[in-house]
């Protein structure tokens, strides 16, 4: 009997020993997923439909943005009525919206207390894709550090994760800090427009980098532009600085 209960502690000891054993190997593989991400990040593969597209894409997003930012300044231009939205844009289709979701976005804070940002100051376009096989919705086109792949021959519609770069200000209008804001826009070729373009902006929606595993950190763009022609006094709004 005693042969048989020192077995049987030394099994329940061994046994509790291995289920500590296993507990700790799970726990370590649960936490170290997360930790092996923050180290060496995976992003979406960028993408480029070929440089004369990315360009062509690039002059579009410029155009688009400095609406937006002509908006931001214009107290005429409200979501009841705006005589100079996105849709004005040459070569934009009569059934597009007046405004593209983040235009709209844009408007509503742009009259709140926490307007206190400037308007784009520039942007960098991390990649772009266009999708043949669905010409009806807009192909992808994200950030990343991956190596670039190349997409197939350019569609009329294609879509490019942008991001913008605004100036934060304080409550007395002081520049604070700067901040990228990854977005994602769908983009088509104006009519009659060649194989490269030109293209206009159809949608546009803001994106967390976390959820679409975009970069938070730098990259090398495939277009960037800096809207050097901005005045820094315009930067500041009343709801900001009053």
């Amino acid at each position: 009997m005693r042969l048989i209960g020192h077995n049987w502690d030394k099994f329940v000891a061994l046994s509790a020993i291995g289920f500590v054993a296993v507990m700790c190997a799970a726990i370590l593989t649960i936490y170290n997923n997360p930790y092996e991400q923050a180290i060496n990040p995976v992003y979406q593969k960028q993408e480029t439909a070929g440089s004369l597209v990315d360009q062509a894409v690039g002059e579009a997003v410029e155009k688009y943005l400095k609406v937006l930012n002509a908006e931001w300044l214009d107290k005429d231009c409200t979501l009841s009525h705006c005589s100079a939205s996105s849709k004005t844009i040459p070569g934009v289709p009569d059934e597009r919206s007046v405004f593209t979701k983040q235009e709209r976005a844009n408007l509503v804070g742009r009259d709140s207390e926490r307007a206190c940002f400037a308007p784009i100051i520039g942007f960098a376009i991390y990649s772009v894709a266009a999708q043949n096989q669905n010409p009806g919705r807009g192909a992808w086109a994200w950030a990343g550090i991956s190596g670039a792949g190349t997409s197939g021959a350019a569609d009329s519609t294609v879509s490019a994760i942008v991001y913008g770069t605004i100036i934060e200000r304080n409550l007395v209008g002081e520049a604070v800090r700067s901040v990228r804001i990854p977005q994602r826009m769908t983009l088509i070729k104006a009519a009659a427009s060649g194989d490269q373009g030109p293209y206009v902006v159809m949608e546009d929606e803001r994106l967390r980098a976390s959820e679409e595993n975009l970069p938070t950190s730098s990259f090398d763009p495939l277009v960037f532009r800096k809207f050097v022609d901005y005045p820094n006094d315009a930067t500041r709004t009343d709801a900001c600085v009053g």
